[in-house]
């Protein structure tokens, strides 16, 4: 008896559905409307991005503020493009009515400064500090792909006289690596990506990203809106999910950083 494709359409989104019913959830207000039902652990979240970098920080500070404050774990924030939204965490805390320095005393930092870095930090510290510390289940990978797609980490390779797509082969290794400790540890991990090629689901690290993850979020300016005053969430859910798509206005998210909060100091490293 031959199955028919809608078939097994049917069949893989009620295993998948069945899967995220026995996660643990964490209701994000920002992505109430494409995830209602809320955040799940030990599925990895990719959030693209297709904004300035103010509007992403603003973004990030509130999906940062909003686990603090839902839960009591720690958040490990993997930093793969030097964009930590230190001032806007503390906006948002204020917006949210809550004391900037006992968030900021729940991040664990980590920061990168090459593709290898980031490599190092995932595949050899992540797993030490998972396994010292119970309360860090929150892993926030930000602009992942950067550090290994750039024209820098091309002419390295050149000079080491080494293939320019070991960078790649390294970058799928390390998301390897990283889904295992999510599914081991049941961990919530978000990594998000700035969408800036048109092409990026066609490229190698593209494609191998948006496979693995359970979940994709891309987050653009409303295009139809002369004063882009709204932002488009679109939510792609595997396996064989439709699209959704939805609008929130800009001005809910919008953070604007100060210059008087020289006094609140990140007290965490992850070394």
């Amino acid at each position: 008896m031959k199955v028919k494709s809608t078939d097994w359409k049917q069949l893989f989104s009620s295993a998948w559905d069945q899967l995220l019913e026995k996660k643990q959830r964490i209701g994000i207000p920002l992505l109430r409307s494409v995830l209602p039902e809320g955040f799940p652990s030990g599925c990895l979240v990719l959030i693209q991005f297709e904004l300035p970098k103010e509007i992403n920080k603003s973004i990030v500070a509130h999906l940062l503020t909003t686990f603090l404050k839902e839960t009591t774990y720690d958040i490990v924030f993997v930093d793969g493009g030097n964009v930590f939204p230190y001032e806007y965490i503390i906006e948002a805390a204020k917006k949210m009515r809550l004391m900037p320095k006992m968030l900021l005393n729940r991040i664990i930092l980590a920061r990168a400064f090459n593709y290898h870095h980031v490599t190092e930090i995932i595949t050899q510290l992540l797993p030490q500090l998972l396994a010292r510390n119970q309360m860090a289940r929150v892993v926030f990978v930000s602009q992942m792909t950067d550090m290994y797609l750039t024209k820098e980490t091309l002419q390295y390779l050149i000079w080491d006289n080494r293939n320019p797509l070991d960078a790649i082969i390294e970058l799928n290794s390390t998301l390897g690596v990283l889904k295992s400790l999510m599914l081991e540890n049941n961990l919530f991990v978000v990594i998000t990506v700035n969408n800036y090629h048109k092409n990026f689901d066609g490229r190698t690290a593209g494609k191998y990203l948006l496979h693995t993850a359970g979940i994709i979020i891309k987050i653009s300016l409303d295009g139809a809106s002369q004063a882009s005053h709204e932002l488009v969430l679109t939510l792609r859910e595997h396996p064989c999910k439709r699209k959704t798509s939805s609008k929130i206005l800009l001005s809910e998210v919008l953070l604007r950083k100060k210059k008087d909060h020289q006094l609140t100091p990140l007290s965490r490293f992850l070394r």
